[in-house]
């Protein structure tokens, strides 16, 4: 069997007849791609016999190889089936049974020839019966067929060089002349590989395509069909000479995949939904994991306004700005820290806990004993900055050789144009009356306490040491906010001078007192083994660990863990507490008291020695 092209005259294609033809098969005539209009076809009997005109839209190397798929063109009522109303007939042969025939085609018309709709002009294609010398249609028109590609075939092999020529059964391929879209049909029973689309414009590179396959049940885009991912598919080759569908990965197992390409000059048709969006684009996944700052980004934000910790977000400073700064401790000037945050944790800090000052041992004359530096010609570092604190409570302590020792307590405004200060006026807890003549914490011998506290008025403070004899003395200092002492001196004074008229320096007031220092135990003393009321109690705590103050109701020493207190107070650590009241408090059976380091009613931890001093005004 030979191929004859069929034969281009001037600026045409045919007309071309085989004559004579008896038994057996023509020559295939391959229609060029050029020809665009309709084809004439005639098979004319010389005689008795029988024939048939066959085409195909096979590949041309399927042509050349002896395996493209033949169709019978039916006779009679001759309509070309469906699924070859879109296919382009690349061939044309007569399959004679018995007598002579002759085999004649031609070109004609100027229209594509097309499935018998609008505008189609090209020639019908007849089949003629020679029946004493003249020719007599024996069918109707056929159907006009557009010359379009078409391919199938089923693959049952790897294709191991899908870039190259494609190994045997497995590739399905067609020349596209034109042909902008593919349809690619897949049936069968496959299980594995998968169906990957490559296009050529030589036949012998081949490059694969990718995201080119649309999913027409779903409009999803694909770079392959997935084994046993049966269903139809477009794609677009626009441009291109060649297509093939190759099995790659592995054979596709089973009866294979069965493939049916039908090409079209028409472009697909392609939905938004199946274009692939830029990258970073807003998808709802990508809300989800890249809006960590406002968690209810896509239409959930909040109400605006005041709302719930759980409907809320967080504010987190910048740390990168100077302006905000780092967060550090201390209260005016904060230490290790600066800026916004710098001062906002030193108010923070200064207004949860008091400030306590562990201050310096002195054993000379012009002494600060807060800062610990020479008061001598008023240097602006021998006071204390206070600013922000509404009183004090101060602690001065001698120790076992003190003797003949004074320290004032003074205040000033400005260190500059008032260096020397003045009085700070401040109370001792043991006294009722707030005067010019408590300034001072004047002969103080061995082991010897003064307590003051009091409003403070001025913005800096110092205990001068003025007098001293012998031995050391140190002060601590608590510095707090809240209400001013004043209020509770004026209340004290007042009560007393209600219930005690006629008290002055040598007659009234009280002058009953009870003062201890500390040994290593629970000290479990009685104050009065008869009733009694208590004016006033000042509790000290020199240690870095808290004490308990516990006062009991009773004649005699109390039995520590075992009798229950009427009050237990926390003397904090390095601190004082200071109890005084208008109004007496009356223990009906006795004066009794303890220290312990625990709060429990049950616990018998013994303070240190020398850690506390107790000082209990009563009658």
């Amino acid at each position: 069997m030979a191929l004859i092209n069929l034969p281009l005259r001037g600026n045409s294609y045919g007309p071309y007849a085989i004559k004579g033809l008896t038994a057996g098969t023509s020559d295939v005539v391959v229609i060029p791609p050029e020809v665009q209009g309709g084809i004439t076809i005639a098979l004319v009997n010389i005689g008795a016999g029988s024939a048939k005109i066959q085409f195909t839209t096979s590949q041309m190397e399927d042509i050349q190889s002896g395996t493209a798929n033949w169709q019978d063109w039916a006779q009679a009522d001759v309509t070309v089936t469906t699924m070859f109303a879109y296919s382009r007939v690349n061939g044309l042969r007569a399959v004679v049974a018995s007598g002579t025939w002759d085999f004649e085609i031609t070109t004609g018309g100027g229209g594509v020839l097309g499935s018998g709709g609008s505008g189609a002009t090209g020639e019908a294609v007849k089949i003629y019966d020679s029946t004493g010398g003249s020719l007599t249609a024996v069918g109707g028109a056929l159907s006009t067929i557009q010359l379009d590609s078409t391919g199938g075939g089923t693959i049952t092999a790897q294709d191991t060089t899908p870039t190259g020529t494609s190994s045997a059964n497995s590739s399905v391929s067609m020349l596209l002349e034109g042909t902008g879209t593919v349809s690619i049909q897949v049936t069968g029973t496959w299980v594995a590989g998968a169906l990957t689309p490559y296009v050529s414009n030589d036949g012998a590179v081949w490059v694969a395509m990718t995201n080119a396959l649309v999913n027409t049940a779903t409009n999803a885009t694909t770079s392959n069909i997935s084994s046993g991912a049966n269903g139809i598919y477009q794609c677009e080759v626009a441009g291109h000479s060649r297509f093939k569908l190759s099995c790659v990965g592995a054979p596709p197992g089973g009866t294979g995949a069965v493939v049916t390409l039908n090409g079209s000059s028409a472009m697909a048709q392609i939905t938004v939904q199946a274009s692939a969006l830029p990258s970073g684009a807003a998808t709802a996944a990508n809300q989800a994991t890249t809006n960590t700052t406002l968690s209810t980004i896509s239409g959930k934000l909040p109400n605006i306004g005041p709302q719930l910790s759980a409907a809320s977000q967080s504010v987190t400073f910048a740390t990168d700005d100077a302006d905000i700064g780092a967060a550090g401790t201390g209260l005016t000037a904060p230490t290790g820290g600066s800026g916004m945050l710098g001062y906002l944790s030193g108010i923070y800090a200064g207004g949860k806990v008091p400030s306590y000052i562990q201050g310096a041992y002195a054993n000379a004359t012009s002494i600060d004993l807060i800062t610990g530096n020479s008061t001598s010609g008023n240097p602006a570092n021998s006071w204390t900055d206070v600013t922000g604190w509404d009183y004090f409570v101060a602690t001065i302590a001698t120790d076992a050789s003190g003797s003949g020792i004074t320290v004032l307590l003074e205040g000033t405004n400005d260190t500059t144009l008032d260096p020397a200060g003045a009085g700070l006026l401040s109370m001792d807890p043991s006294s009722t009356t707030l005067s010019a003549s408590q300034t001072t914490a004047s002969a103080l011998g061995a082991s010897a306490f003064q307590r003051r506290f009091g409003p403070l008025p001025f913005r800096y403070i110092r205990l001068r040491v003025s007098a001293l004899t012998a031995g050391q003395v140190k002060a601590t200092i608590q510095l707090r906010r809240g209400t001013n002492p004043s209020a509770i001196v004026n209340a004290i004074a007042t009560a007393t001078t209600t219930t005690q008229a006629g008290a002055s320096a040598t007659s009234g007031g009280l002058t009953t007192f009870h003062h201890a220092i500390s040994a290593a135990s629970t000290n479990a003393t009685s104050v009065k083994g008869s009733a009694g009321s208590i004016s006033s109690i000042v509790v000290s705590n020199n240690n870095a660990a808290m004490a308990v103050f516990k006062l009991f109701n009773k004649a005699s020493a109390p039995s520590v863990g075992s009798d229950s207190p009427i009050a237990s107070i926390m003397i904090p650590p390095n601190g004082t507490v200071v109890f005084a009241q208008p109004i007496y408090m009356r223990m009906s059976t006795g004066i009794a008291y303890a220290l312990t380091t625990g709060m429990a009613v049950a616990d018998t931890g013994a303070v240190a020695l020398s850690q506390c001093s107790v000082h209990i005004t009563y009658v």
